[in-house]
């Protein structure tokens, strides 16, 4: 945060000054002041894609959807092929709850970067909102050929068997995820509403009960 300020006080129109101590703020978790940091850094250059992305994920760490999308649009229209801005776009639409969107914009993502284990993950989890469960387990299936190890992807099959009616399967993609995370997915295992009808079942209390 210095080195920036000194810049600044040395030539106060720096656009890349600006930016980086916007990075800085963020990642403080200093979001408002971010985002005005980059809305200077675009004053000064219109051009900078970085900013513009940038801007876009201060403003949904903030919740504030509808301008992210905004920011993450002016972000594409300069660099039409960066799968994260699509991703991100996607997953801000997915807040807003417009599910086709976002899966529009999470099959750009992954056109462009088809090894984006993470984008075919969420596109799962999109899916699953929708109740197109098989579409989602096959989207899961596709983030797990990429990364094996990704508790994730388990996990949201778990979730889109159970939906499903397929206890069987439910528990054992839910078991693979505790393998990989035991602590996080059993605190959620516990507390997810997906999970109602497996309540009684006695392979599913053994999974999520304390260790």
């Amino acid at each position: 945060m210095t080195s920036f300020d000194k810049a600044l006080k040395i030539k106060p129109k720096l656009a890349l000054a600006w930016h980086g101590r916007s990075i800085a703020l963020a990642r403080l978790g200093r979001y408002e002041e971010a985002i005005d940091g980059f809305g200077v850094a675009i004053q000064f250059n219109p051009a900078d894609q970085k900013a513009w992305y940038n801007r876009g994920n201060a403003l949904a760490c903030l919740y504030r959807y509808k301008e992210a999308i905004e920011n993450f649009d002016q972000a594409l229209s300069l660099k039409p092929d960066d799968y994260h801005a699509w991703y991100n776009r996607g997953t801000s639409l997915a807040a807003l709850k417009q599910y086709e969107e976002a899966i529009a914009s999470l099959d750009k993502t992954i056109s462009i970067k088809s090894s984006c284990y993470y984008a075919w993950n969420y596109r799962g989890l999109v899916l699953s909102k929708m109740n197109r469960l098989e579409e989602a387990i096959a989207s899961f299936d596709r983030s797990l050929k990429h990364r094996a190890d990704n508790p994730n992807a388990w996990y949201g099959k778990a979730c889109a068997f159970t939906l499903q009616g397929d206890v069987e399967l439910a528990i054992k993609n839910l078991h693979r995820a505790l393998v990989l995370s035991p602590n996080l997915y059993r605190v959620m295992a516990r507390s997810d509403h997906t999970f109602e009808p497996l309540r009684k079942n006695k392979e599913f209390q053994a999974l999520t009960q304390d260790r």
